[in-house]
């Protein structure tokens, strides 16, 4: 939507250019003629003729203006719908297994044909499941909600530095779990920005989530705050392996990777698309730098 309210008012721009530069030259032009015509009459018609063509052109421009921006707009509506409508096939891919799985048990639990000795191991999956369809949709309204112009950040001064090292420490058990060596590079001094704190952590944390999650054990991650002037790098980088440069166009895409994470992952294919619309909630973008010395990959928000 960003994109498109730019885009109507370059064409805004570059029309009202072309409106100023025809009135010029049609004011010319007019002023040429005026100068070698003495009947009043004749001048009068030139005057209507004028008025005409001037009449004539706005109208043209106008229109021209008006189906440029009709075309993109409608080829804006259409991206949306059609994303959406991937959003929800998607989600309704990754509901079906839990919901199938549950259905499945629960059945047989009513049916008796689940044993004693088998009915607390039961439950146990239906419960899983049934949180993970909870996240799931918890994580689908957390993107529609962000996916929207109306819902906007609680700005307040936070302590950047303290903030991710918060996100860490929040981390660091599931770290552990799988070996991975954490390297912080954050500042004694504190960075204070106005940003809105729940929805910047969060998109910390999806990133260090993606991190432990898509990296095998022992792997090093790395987490450092750059500052340059009034702007910081949040730095979440890692050594595993190296994302192929047709993947990393569309990786912040909801979903893009869904196909892996249902297989091999235990990811949503959520997290990155909701870090995206948190930074640029913010004025910042979220992007992948594959130069970091000592590391294969790293997902950069600038802000």
């Amino acid at each position: 939507m960003k994109q498109l309210k730019k885009s109507i008012i370059r064409y805004f721009i570059l029309f009202a250019l072309l409106l100023s530069l025809a009135k010029s030259l049609l004011d010319g032009g007019f002023d040429w003629i005026m100068e070698g015509i003495t009947d009043e009459a004749v001048a009068v018609s030139a005057i209507l003729v004028y008025l005409l063509i001037s009449i004539l052109c706005f109208l043209l421009i106008s229109i021209w203006y008006t189906w440029i921006i009709n075309k993109k707009i409608l080829a804006e509506t259409n991206r949306q719908l059609n994303e959406r409508n991937m959003l929800y096939a998607n989600i309704v891919h990754d509901l079906k297994t839990p919901m199938t799985l549950i259905m499945g048990f629960s059945q047989a639990l009513k049916e008796g044909r689940i044993t004693d000795a088998d009915k607390e191991d039961t439950v146990e999956t239906i419960y899983n499941k049934t949180k993970k369809a909870n996240e799931l949709l918890d994580l689908l309204f957390q993107y529609t909600k962000l996916s929207t112009d109306e819902y906007q950040m609680y700005l307040e001064k936070t302590d950047i530095c303290r903030l991710v090292r918060e996100s860490v420490a929040m981390n660091y058990e599931v770290f552990e779990e799988k070996q991975l060596k954490i390297e912080i590079d954050i500042p004694d001094y504190p960075m204070i920005r106005e940003v809105d704190h729940l929805e910047l952590a969060r998109a910390i944390n999806n990133l260090l989530i993606n991190a432990h999650q898509h990296n095998r054990n022992g792997s090093r991650v790395l987490v450092k705050i750059i500052e340059m002037g009034q702007k910081i790098k949040i730095v979440v980088a890692d050594n595993g392996e190296a994302i192929d440069q047709e993947l990393a166009v569309r990786i912040f895409e909801p979903f893009i990777c869904a196909d892996e994470s249902r297989n091999s992952k235990d990811g949503s294919g959520l997290g990155l698309a909701i870090a995206k619309k948190i930074v640029e909630k913010h004025q910042g973008r979220l992007f992948i730098d594959d130069g970091i010395s000592g590391y294969t990959k790293g997902f950069i928000i600038e802000f």
